[in-house]
């Protein structure tokens, strides 16, 4: 259960788990890979029990929808974050609110520059579409 902690400690962002003063939104491992790990599992066992191979033409078509996703992902993601950081300059009086109005939706996005967030946005739909092409093949 997430919370905001209103007496002013370290409390987490996370109700019953110690977080650091420095990194209010640290998620535990236990946590990450409930939220990362377990869907990523089920939805691969969905795939191989109950899914057919997906025709080659069908693969090569992959890259090019990644690709779309993937731009109209970053560009609603980079408008948001646009929008978000009036409302963070508008509550910098209040840093703790400002943290939760955090310009985009994962902190090392919002540490990270312009022209990083773009390879990281890049990375992301060839590192999807490599994966989907190798998971499809390795289908029985």
């Amino acid at each position: 259960m997430v919370g905001q902690d209103t007496t002013g400690s370290a409390e987490g962002a996370i109700v019953g788990a110690a977080v650091d003063a420095a990194n209010p939104f640290f998620i535990p491992l236990k946590y990450d890979l409930a939220l990362h790990l377990l869907p990523a599992i089920a939805i691969l066992a969905d795939f191989v029990l109950f899914e057919k191979r997906f025709p080659s033409v069908w693969c090569k078509r992959v890259p090019y929808t990644m690709g779309v996703y993937g731009l109209l992902y970053s560009s609603w993601v980079e408008f948001c974050a646009k929008q978000n950081d009036g409302w963070c300059k508008l509550l910098s009086t209040l840093p703790r609110l400002c943290l939760i109005f955090s310009p985009v939706p994962y902190p090392f996005l919002t540490d990270a520059t312009f022209g990083a967030r773009v390879a990281i946005y890049i990375g992301a739909v060839i590192f999807g579409s490599v994966s989907f092409n190798m998971i499809n093949s390795l289908h029985p």
